[in-house]
């Protein structure tokens, strides 16, 4: 989990960057947006993953 709060804020600030120095925020979150999305559906899955196999170890 903490590899994907990372990549977001890593992505963020990536796009904060190319905002700035391009003068185009808009192009920037274009770019970036799609990164820290696909990243917090990746770790939502890992998240309901792991809780499935505690649930079935329980068991």
């Amino acid at each position: 989990m903490k590899t994907f709060i990372g990549l977001i804020a890593l992505s963020a600030t990536t796009s904060a960057a190319v905002g700035f120095y391009t003068e185009d925020i808009f192009n920037a979150l274009a770019l970036y947006t799609p990164l820290a999305l696909i990243s917090i559906v990746v770790k939502d899955t890992l998240d309901d993953r792991k809780i499935r196999k505690q649930l079935l170890e329980e068991k």
